[in-house]
C-alpha cells in the first residue's frame, strides 16, 4: 500500500453516521423482535380487512404505535446525545484531522486536542466500513472516523485490502443489503 496522508475537519455528518451505526450494533438484538411486531400488526391488518376480524385494526394499532414509540425513543435519544456532544468544550467535531496510513501503520493527529495516536494496523481493535466513512477503533473506547471524501477510490480500495490482509475478521465491510459473500 502507497502512503497515504490526509487532513480533513471531522463534521457532524461524519459524526452522526458513526452515532447511528453504533446504536444499531447496540441495539442489533432488538431487530427480531421489532420485525415480529411489525409482522403481527400487518397480518393483524390484513386479517381485519380480508375478514373483518374486530379485533385485528385494535391489534395492529397497538403493536403499531409500541413500534413507533421505540424508534422515535431510539433516535431521540441518540440525537440527544449527539447534541450534548457537539456542545461539550473538548469535542472533536470541527477540529482538524491529520491522518498517515501506511501498510502497517496509522498516525493519526488532532492538533487542538493533543492528540499524536500511532498504532500498528495489527493492533487495531476492529475497523468497520459504514456507507462513506471508516470507523477506525484503536480501542474498545477510542474511535476514529476517516470519511471517504477525502480519499480516492483507489485509496479507499488500497486501504480495504490492507485492513482485510491484517485484521480479518476485526474488519467488517460494507456490503450493502446484498450481504453477498466473496467468491475464493
Amino acid at each position: 500500500m502507497n502512503r497515504i496522508h490526509v487532513s480533513y475537519p471531522l463534521s457532524v455528518s461524519d459524526f452522526r453516521r458513526a452515532s447511528y451505526y453504533g446504536l444499531a450494533l447496540r441495539n442489533h438484538k432488538m431487530i427480531r423482535p421489532i420485525l415480529l411486531m411489525v409482522g403481527f400488526a400487518a397480518t393483524a391488518a390484513v386479517s381485519t380487512a380480508l375478514w373483518g376480524w374486530d379485533g385485528g385494526a385494535k391489534l395492529a394499532a397497538a403493536l403499531g404505535v409500541v413500534c413507533a414509540i421505540w424508534l422515535l425513543t431510539l433516535f431521540a435519544g441518540e440525537e440527544r446525545n449527539i447534541r450534548r456532544y457537539i456542545k461539550q468544550p473538548d469535542t472533536m467535531i470541527g477540529c482538524e484531522y491529520h491522518m498517515t496510513l501506511e501498510s502497517h501503520r496509522i498516525e493519526i493527529r488532532v492538533p487542538e486536542r493533543n492528540v499524536n495516536y500511532s498504532v500498528k494496523i495489527n493492533d487495531l481493535a476492529a475497523v468497520f466500513e459504514l456507507s462513506g466513512q471508516f470507523l477506525i477503533y484503536t480501542s474498545v473506547q477510542d474511535a476514529y472516523i476517516l470519511p471517504f471524501r477525502v480519499l480516492s477510490k483507489e485509496q479507499i480500495d488500497e486501504l480495504k485490502e490492507t485492513f482485510r490482509r491484517h485484521l480479518g475478521d476485526r474488519f467488517t465491510e460494507n456490503k450493502g443489503l446484498s450481504r453477498k459473500k466473496k467468491k475464493a
